[in-house]
């Protein structure tokens, strides 16, 4: 596992970005491309020691304004997560099921995705 999680984030420091967990859930930020490719590596070598992803937990987030076709086909099939404030505008943050919330204001044109490993 530590292997694995050490290559994602070597991955994602390359190019600007980085990666934390928390128990069995991680956190990644980078250039939306760079960042589900390396989350992509990341859950082939977790298989490798026994360990899985679990898509059905995942959730990412990129500013509105850099949402485009390349977005969504980075992405993939893991589900865009936001939170709203109390009047339904959205407050910037992403879900990090479990764990509460993330601020992204500081990397409106970096992409995050939350995960969860079993």
């Amino acid at each position: 596992m530590n292997d694995a999680f050490t290559n994602f984030n070597c991955r994602l420091r390359d190019v600007g970005g980085r990666v934390t967990a928390i128990i069995d859930d991680n956190y990644g930020i980078g250039p939306p491309s760079e960042l589900f490719a390396a989350n992509t590596q990341f859950a082939i070598e977790l298989a490798t020691v026994g360990l899985e992803a679990q898509p059905s937990k995942a959730e990412c987030y990129i500013d509105e304004a850099y949402r485009n076709a390349d977005w969504h086909t980075a992405r993939g099939d893991i589900p865009e997560g936001i939170l709203k404030n109390a009047d339904g505008t959205p407050a910037q943050m992403i879900m990090a099921r479990h764990l509460g919330v993330q601020q992204l204001a500081t990397y409106p044109r970096y992409a995050w995705v939350c995960g969860c490993i079993s």
